[in-house]
């Protein structure tokens, strides 16, 4: 629960704005947790528009085929030496001592034990206890304990994806005869996550050419296709799929489904019709029945889907129906989940509806975590906190044999900083406190919570390191592999940008390429710094990313206009030549929002509104921003907070206070825009310096008068006011959140506690039973 002395202290934290009189006192309503925000959205009619039907819960079921048991795919955190619980507690006997007191069949028999109950911390932290010892304690030992060993420590690293220590270690193991096959898909899963990609391909090379000392298996080729489909290389997914294609030695290794799936949604995703072709037609292939499986048929409506074949939701419903018609039970959730992830995509709540809706009618599909994952997706990626919580309450939690996953733990967190990110430090201090609190609570074997635990502690340290100089390197290194990222840190460490940058461009053009939205990251930051390295970042994009998104090119065409501007202003060539080179890039902006009209979406417009505002063209910035507007998702808090933030700026540009004046009443009394943040205060405060400025030196027309001026600030007291609000509500839901997870953790807690109970009463009456009668008398009297 948050304390009241946090609550008290959320101004002290803040720099203090300057207050209009002691009409800040009649708009402010301090809050109690139990309050509630007149500004904030009805989501009472998202609710009830759903109508969800509440079914029973089912185990999970493999969308494909069943993964390494101890792999751990969902989340991204650092490596082991970022995690606390890598750093024992005073343990620093010497290595003498450990030996003395430790044997290797001892160390291996208690490992046994806690690999089999999947205590993976456990295991974790007795081998960096007994690590510097090894080399005593493998001394006459037979060589298959050790092996033995070191295969159960290489899962437990790989499962808690301490990804540099699984590499040293699967080294070392493979240096032992009879190789274990699951171990090999360990270590070439390991290479690439290290985004050692040269690495990576040599060992997969060298295994198909001695399988006998490699064991492999068709779930070699997934793992590896499926990390490399993660990434979206085409080039080596070729080079990988029929390079197992084409060996004859493997022919009696035929790959899954599921795999072959992989490789057909990338060739589709690129429009690669010859290599479709040779793909299909490929002997290996035709063989199998591929191409009349559920996997073909979900990859074709994936494909359709997302190649915006159907124009509406009864378009997509009939194609659904017809290839459900044909699928097995086992797989029928798969293709409500592509709906549910295309829907989340496009941030359509209808489409997220209808796919639930679907699902849930269909009685002979039963919908598992993977299902409402993808459901709560889109509440998290909106910032519906309230809409989470109730869908979790009504539809996941209620369920018999439902339990706290540690997914839900995080689209909560994830959600809660969505929803108030002005609150993150806040927030994610009390997730911290709750997950260190209820630890002894969660279920042993499910470990992934820990995951949850580091990742958001890891978080607050970054919020708090924010500011620091060359932050966006530091953060922008975490997607690339630890050698890379180490080096990238040492770099920014001695202020050497350069340095930084050429590592990042080395492992871009020779290692595992990171997901669009780093790359577009990237390029923004080297944009700022280096134009060539840019634009090698850009080449990497479009070789990736044949449709490479309109926010790219419009980064260009500012970047580019500002650089004929810079040209200018550097060479001295005067205030008419200046003038010729705003009024070419204007002219070439307004030539680009024409020729794409068609593909621009709302926050294009903004970014047009904004370059025209460089270029001093108020007129062309108003007539941006308004069709943008008619572009915005009214449901959206963040686009209409996108939206009020440049409108007031253009308008101001515009000198236009009356429009300004305006746009303050709406966002005042707009229900669905209340999202705010200290900046956009910060900038309206400026906003309104710049018209007093102006009506001062008369460069105003007279409707600036002092009248108007004392409405602005009296909208402008308001719109404060709904900033304490807001802030106070975010504290108050935060309360509902942590107690929604104290109580189902309690309940989960007091589930298992009376099954234990149940099952220690049947293990003692089995004792009991098998007693003589006369002793069985004896012990119940």
């Amino acid at each position: 629960m948050i304390s009241k002395t946090l609550l008290n202290s959320v101004f002290e934290r803040t720099r203090p704005i300057k207050l209009n009189g002691h009409r800040i006192c009649q708009l402010l309503c301090f809050r109690r947790y139990s309050s509630r925000n007149p500004y904030k959205p009805e989501i009472t009619g998202i609710w009830e528009n759903w109508n969800p039907q509440i079914r029973d819960k089912a185990p999970e079921t493999s969308t494909c085929v069943n993964e390494i048991s101890f792999s751990a795919q969902s989340l991204d955190f650092p490596s082991h030496e970022n995690h606390s619980i890598s750093k024992p507690k005073s343990l620093k006997p010497s290595i003498r001592s450990l030996a003395a007191a430790v044997t290797l069949p001892s160390l291996l028999e208690t490992l046994l034990k806690l690999e089999k109950d999947q205590r993976h911390y456990e295991i974790h932290r007795l081998f960096t206890t007994h690590r510097a010892a090894l080399r005593d304690l493998r001394s006459n030992c037979p060589s298959e304990n050790y092996a033995t060993f070191l295969g159960i420590v290489l899962k437990t690293e790989f499962v808690l994806r301490n990804y540099i220590v699984c590499e040293s270690l699967f080294s070392e193991y493979i240096k032992f005869p009879n190789i274990k096959p699951g171990l090999v898909d360990v270590g070439l899963v390991t290479f690439l996550k290290n985004r050692n990609l040269p690495l990576a391909t040599e060992f997969y090379f060298q295994i198909l050419k001695d399988p006998e000392t490699f064991p492999i298996s068709p779930h070699t080729l997934h793992v590896f296709a499926l990390e490399v489909f993660k990434v979206s290389d085409l080039a080596l997914m070729r080079q990988i799929m029929f390079a197992w294609l084409d060996s004859p030695e493997l022919s009696r290794l035929t790959p899954f489904n599921g795999t072959f799936a992989l490789f057909h949604r990338l060739l589709l995703k690129f429009n690669d019709s010859d290599g479709i072709m040779r793909f299909i037609s490929h002997p290996n292939v035709v063989i199998t029945t591929y191409t009349t499986s559920d996997d073909f048929e979900a990859c074709n409506f994936h494909h359709k889907l997302f190649n915006g074949d159907f124009e509406t939701i009864e378009d997509i419903d009939q194609s659904l129906q017809a290839s459900l018609t044909t699928t097995m039970d086992s797989r029928r959730l798969d293709f409500y989940i592509e709906v549910l992830k295309f829907g989340v995509s496009r941030n359509n709540f209808s489409l997220v509806r209808f796919a639930t809706q679907k699902a849930q009618k269909d009685n002979r599909v039963k919908l598992t975590d993977d299902f409402h994952r993808h459901v709560c997706q889109y509440f998290v990626k909106n910032g519906l906190l309230e809409v989470l919580i109730r869908y979790l309450t009504d539809i996941v939690r209620d369920v018999p044999e439902s339990h706290l996953k540690h997914v839900y733990v995080e689209q909560l967190w994830s959600c809660a900083l969505r929803k108030y990110p002005i609150l993150s430090k806040e927030i994610t201090n009390d997730f911290c406190l709750l997950l260190n609190r209820e630890k002894v609570n969660f279920d042993r074997p499910d470990w992934r919570m820990q995951f949850v635990s580091e990742k958001i502690k890891n978080y607050l340290f970054k919020v708090e390191h924010k500011k620091s100089r060359f932050a966006s390197y530091v953060s922008l290194g975490s997607h690339f592999s630890s050698e890379c990222a180490k080096a990238i840190q040492a770099a920014v460490l001695s202020g050497n940008a350069i340095t930084a940058r050429a590592k990042m461009l080395d492992e871009l053009r020779h290692g595992m390429k990171p997901s669009f939205p780093i790359l577009y990251a990237v390029l923004k930051v080297f944009m700022n710094d280096d134009m060539e390295a840019a634009r090698k970042v850009d080449h990497i994009m479009r070789e990736m990313y044949p449709k490479v998104l309109t926010k790219v090119d419009i980064l260009w065409l500012k970047q580019n206009s500002q650089r004929a501007l810079r040209f200018v202003d550097e060479n001295n060539l005067g205030p008419v030549a200046k003038v010729e080179a705003a009024r070419r890039a204007v002219a070439s902006v307004k030539d680009f929002e024409r020729e794409r009209r068609a593909d621009l979406n709302f926050q294009n417009y903004m970014q047009l509104s904004s370059i025209f505002l460089l270029f001093r063209d108020a007129r062309a910035a108003t007539q941006t921003v308004e069709r943008g507007r008619t572009l915005m998702d009214a449901s959206s808090e963040r686009e209409w907070y996108i939206y009020y933030s440049t409108a007031l700026k253009v308008y101001t540009r515009a000198q236009d206070p009356e429009r300004f004046l305006e746009l303050l009443r709406e966002w005042n009394s707009n229900g669905e825009a209340h999202f705010l943040t200290r900046d956009i205060l910060r900038s309206c405060r400026g906003f309104i310096k710049y018209f007093t400025k102006h009506r001062v030196v008369g460069d105003l027309v007279p409707t600036a008068g002092p009248e108007l001026m004392s409405q602005i600030d009296q909208e402008m007291d308001a719109l404060l006011a709904r900033y304490v609000n807001y802030k106070f509500q975010g504290l108050n839901d935060m309360r509902k959140v942590i107690q929604f997870l104290t109580d189902w953790i309690n309940i989960d807690s007091q589930v298992k506690s009376s099954h234990n109970n149940v099952m220690a009463e049947h293990t003692r009456e089995k004792k009991n039973s098998s007693l003589p009668e006369k002793q069985r008398l004896i012990r119940n009297e």
